[in-house]
């Protein structure tokens, strides 16, 4: 879902903080810290989704770690490929810029379909 990234990114619709980090291989994405949930859009490599040591997801370029968590649950990214580039967002300034816009809305929704659409996929392996 590369638009949905391309959209968070573009400062023309709305501004929101967003950082991007060069990573390489085995280095952490928190997901939570001191209150503040955080996203990352994928722009390059493979990051796995992990709660300990047990792996939950993996994802790739166009797609978002740190969306989807119940609350209780210590989830944390970490690089799996020689290096990878990520955008990092914070979750409320993108649930913002998603409420004011209706283009945002329905990339996000697609986005969210498609999360579902694979989710559902990997339970009937």
């Amino acid at each position: 879902m590369l638009e949905f990234l391309t959209f968070l990114l573009d400062d023309a619709i709305m501004p929101i903080k967003s950082e991007q980090l060069l990573l390489t291989k085995g280095d952490k994405l928190p997901l939570e810290d001191a209150g503040n949930r955080y996203v990352y859009g994928i722009s390059e490599g493979i990051i796995a989704v992990q709660k300990e040591e047990m792996i939950l997801d993996f994802s790739s370029i166009g797609q978002f770690v740190g969306f989807y968590a119940d609350g209780n649950s210590r989830l944390e990214g970490e690089v799996l490929t020689k290096s990878a580039i990520v955008w990092k967002f914070e979750l409320r300034d993108i649930l913002t810029k998603i409420g004011v816009n209706n283009d945002g809305f329905l990339l996000y929704s697609k986005h969210a379909s498609h999360m579902h659409d694979s989710l559902i996929k990997k339970l009937a392996f």
